[in-house]
């Protein structure tokens, strides 16, 4: 298994136990199943194209899953794929992907990613990623989470550079990778639909926002760790195209508040993790099937992609697990 493909499965595996230990901490079924693995996603990181039309999404090439917990994987099916908002044509277009997390601009023409802990940027023309034109963006410390801004110009991140502690921060650079700035102590950011504000997960896991034009002026939205510090295990903040909501993931569940903080809903019961907005309307998801009594079944529908309404109803399955599931 070459390298890229080894770093996409130990995130995946990462992103997994903490789906697991979410629901093990609420789940009384006595099933011995249910007591031990971590199992892989089949699929992860869906990112909606600014047409509303596809989305863009990460399939591990998971050929064959043991109720073990251990997979073996087709490298030649592994990689960045593309799929109808319909669920229809899905298709690989880059084998092996890129890197652990990735945003594409608002032309749809760039793709920044993390790889390594160093953000890079390549171009993208149709379906193609033009893997011979990367150009790497940062190179000290350590640096995930990059999101393009609305016009296209600026990339926000986090990262532990120049930390007198080693936390992580959040910055903000321009496409190419100059004029890179502080602006405040926190991880996962994301952009408003006007670029005022940045949103990302900063103390006790709580989402707050900041001004970017005076980085003074912090919002904190969300209030759920208040009476039990770290009780919501809160990721992932994005902001509709209309910056009116914020869908997040809160112990394995997306969840959706509006920009000030009120009306907040779950809107999945059976895990959801790494929402992103197709319009302000729909929202695309890496969703789980319910713990049932068919091992199988529940395997064969862990970590898929999904797409629901704003409100969570009209919920549907985009892909699938057609590979073999042993019980070893």
């Amino acid at each position: 298994m070459n390298n890229q493909l080894k770093k996409s499965l130990f995130t995946f595996t990462i992103l997994l136990i903490f789906f697991n230990s979410c629901q093990d901490e609420n789940d009384d079924d006595d099933d011995d199943y249910w007591d031990s693995p971590v199992y892989f996603n089949i699929d992860g990181l869906p990112v909606s194209l600014p047409d509303g039309k596809k989305i863009l999404y990460y399939h591990a090439g998971i050929k064959t899953i043991y109720t073990s917990g251990s997979v073996e994987v087709n490298e030649d099916s592994s990689g960045l794929w593309l799929i109808n908002i319909d669920g229809t044509n899905p298709r690989l277009i880059l084998k092996g992907g890129l890197g652990n997390w990735y945003d594409i601009s608002p032309d749809g023409g760039r793709i920044v990613f993390e790889d390594g802990g160093q953000i890079y940027r390549v171009p993208m023309i149709g379906d193609s990623i033009v893997v011979n034109q990367i150009k790497q963006l940062t190179f000290e410390g350590s640096n995930f989470f990059p999101a393009i801004s609305p016009d296209g110009n600026w990339i926000v991140y986090d990262s532990n550079n120049e930390s007198p502690d080693g936390g992580y921060r959040i910055w903000i650079m321009t496409d190419n990778g100059t004029d890179k700035s502080l602006v405040v102590s926190g991880r996962m950011p994301c952009w408003s639909d006007n670029q005022k504000w940045i949103y990302y997960i900063g103390l006790y896991a709580e989402i707050y926002k900041v001004n970017i034009d005076s980085t003074s002026e912090v919002v904190k939205v969300t209030h759920l760790n208040e009476t039990n510090i770290y009780s919501a295990d809160n990721r992932n903040p994005k902001c509709s195209p209309d910056g009116t909501k914020v869908a997040f993931e809160s112990n394995g569940q997306i969840c959706i508040t509006d920009s000030t903080g009120n009306n907040l809903k779950q809107l999945t019961t059976d895990g959801g993790i790494n929402p992103d907005w197709i319009d302000n309307n729909t929202i695309v998801y890496i969703g789980f099937n319910p713990r049932g009594s068919d091992i199988e079944d529940f395997l064969r529908n862990h970590g898929t992609l999904w797409i629901m309404d704003v409100d969570g109803n009209n919920k549907k399955q985009l892909t699938f697990f057609n590979g073999d599931v042993i019980n070893q």
